[in-house]
C-alpha cells in the first residue's frame, strides 16, 4: 500500500521550497541539548568498535531512565519500555502482536497513514474506521464510547494529540475511555508522538500516568516529532504487563538491539531536555508561530484551532480550491510546500459522508519551525492567495 503522504513529502524535501510538510521540527537545537550531543558523541568515539554487553545494558539503563523522567512517568515502567530503531518500527510491531491475538479491529480516523498501510499487512485484519471528532475538530467521546460498547471490538488505534488536527484527550476523557475498553474486551493502542507539543499549555495525560486496572493497552512514542534530527531517532514501545512479554518477542524478529551509541546520544538529549525544559522551549515557538499564521484570513485562508501539537489546518474554501489543488499551486507559486490533510482520513462513507467535505478543503502546516520560515512561508502564500481571490 503506497503512501501518497510520504510521496509527497519526498517531493519537498527534493524542491527548493519552504518545507512546511514534513512533520518533524526544523530549528536549531537550543546550546544546552546541541552541547550534549556533543559530549556524547565525543564519549562514543573513544568506544571500541563493539561495545560490550555491559555497556550497552548501561545504555539502555541510562536511557530509559532519563525517557521516563523526561515523559514524567513513573521508574515502575522502566522493565515494560522497549527501545526501537523508530515510531514506525514501534507502531508495526504494536499491530503485529495485536494482529495475532485478535481481528476485528477500530480505528479512530483521521490518522496518520503508516497505520492503514502497516494493518493492510495483516489480511486477517478487519478494520472499521470511525471519525469521532466534532466538525470544528473536538473529540466527539460519547460517540466513540457508544460505538466501543455496541460492537465491542477488539482491537482499538487511535492517536493523542490527533494528527493531524491537534485535539487532545483530557484526564476524565481519557479514562472514559479506557474504562469502555477495559469493560468491552478491547486492546487500547494509542500513539503519543505529539504529547511533548503543548503551545496552549492544557493538561495532557500520557496513558501509563492512569491506572485502569485489568486494561490491556500498548504505547507508542518516538523521538522524531518532538527532536527532528530526522537521521537519528529512536521509538519506543510501553504496555501492560500482559502483552510486554509478547512484544520482546516480537521485536527480537527483527532487531536484536539498538546501537549503543544512539542510546547514549539521545539519553544525553532527554536529560539536557529536561532540565531545561525544551519541551516548552518548542512549544512556545509552535504557539508563536499559530498566532501569526491566523493573519491569513485577510486574504480568505482560515487557519484552525488545534488544542496542542505541532500543526494547523488551512482551510482554502473561500479560494474555491481542493486541498490538492491548493497544494499543488503553493508549492509551484509560492514555492511553499504543504499536505493534503485528506491523506489522513479513512472512513466509511456510509456512515460518515460529510467526512469527505470536510477533508477535502484542508491543508496541515508544520509550526515547528524557525519564526522566519513561517513569516517568509506566509507573505508567500498571502500574494498567491490575494491574486486567486482576484
Amino acid at each position: 500500500m503506497r503512501s501518497r503522504l510520504t510521496e509527497f513529502e519526498r517531493r519537498i524535501r527534493r524542491s527548493r521550497v519552504i518545507d512546511l510538510g514534513a512533520g518533524y521540527p526544523d530549528v536549531r537545537l537550543p546550546r544546552a541539548l546541541a552541547e550534549a550531543l556533543e559530549r556524547a558523541s565525543v564519549e562514543v568515539a573513544k568506544w571500541p568498535f563493539t561495545p560490550s554487553v555491559a555497556r550497552g545494558e548501561a545504555a539502555t539503563d541510562y536511557l530509559i531512565t532519563e525517557l521516563l523522567n523526561l515523559l514524567r512517568l513513573p521508574a515502575s515502567l522502566h522493565a515494560a519500555t522497549l527501545v526501537t530503531f523508530s515510531g514506525s518500527v514501534a507502531l508495526d510491531r504494536a499491530i503485529t502482536v495485536s494482529a495475532h491475538l485478535h481481528d476485528h479491529w477500530l480505528i479512530v480516523s483521521p490518522v496518520f497513514d503508516v497505520i492503514p498501510s502497516l494493518i493492510a499487512e495483516q489480511p486477517w485484519v478487519r478494520p472499521t474506521y470511525i471519525n469521532p471528532f466534532t466538525a470544528n475538530g473536538a473529540w466527539d467521546l460519547g460517540r466513540l464510547v457508544a460505538y466501543i460498547r455496541e460492537s465491542r471490538p477488539k482491537v482499538m488505534i487511535m492517536v493523542s494529540p490527533s494528527n493531524p488536527l491537534g485535539a487532545s484527550l483530557s484526564v476524565l476523557e481519557l479514562q472514559t475511555l479506557m474504562t469502555s475498553c477495559r469493560d468491552a474486551g478491547t486492546l487500547l493502542v494509542l500513539d503519543q508522538c505529539l504529547y511533548a507539543l503543548n503551545p496552549f499549555e492544557i493538561h495532557i495525560p500520557l496513558l501509563p500516568s492512569l491506572d485502569i486496572e485489568g486494561l490491556s493497552w500498548i504505547l507508542t512514542w518516538d523521538t522524531a516529532k518532538t527532536f527532528g534530527l530526522n537521521d537519528e531517532k529512536l521509538g519506543f514501545i510501553f504496555a501492560s504487563s500482559d502483552l510486554a512479554p509478547k512484544l520482546r518477542e516480537s521485536l527480537d524478529i527483527i532487531q536484536i538491539d539498538v546501537s549503543a551509541r544512539s542510546k547514549l546520544l539521545f539519553a544525553e538529549l532527554f536529560r539536557a531536555a529536561r532540565l531545561t525544559d525544551y519541551p516548552k522551549y518548542l512549544s512556545d515557538l509552535v504557539a508563536r508561530n499559530w498566532h501569526t499564521c491566523r493573519s491569513l484570513s485577510s486574504v480568505g485562508v482560515h487557519v484552525s484551532t488545534p488544542q496542542a501539537g505541532s500543526f494547523a489546518l488551512l482551510d482554502v474554501t473561500e479560494l474555491g480550491l481542493s486541498a490538492p489543488q491548493a497544494q499543488e499551486i503553493f508549492m509551484s507559486s509560492a514555492e511553499v510546500g504543504m499536505v493534503d490533510a485528506g491523506e489522513f482520513y479513512f472512513w466509511d462513507p456510509l456512515r460518515e459522508p460529510w467526512v469527505a467535505r470536510a477533508r477535502d478543503s484542508l491543508c496541515r502546516i508544520a509550526l515547528a519551525r524557525e519564526a522566519a520560515t513561517i513569516e517568509d512561508a506566509l507573505e508567500r502564500i498571502r500574494v498567491v492567495a490575494a491574486e486567486i481571490a482576484g
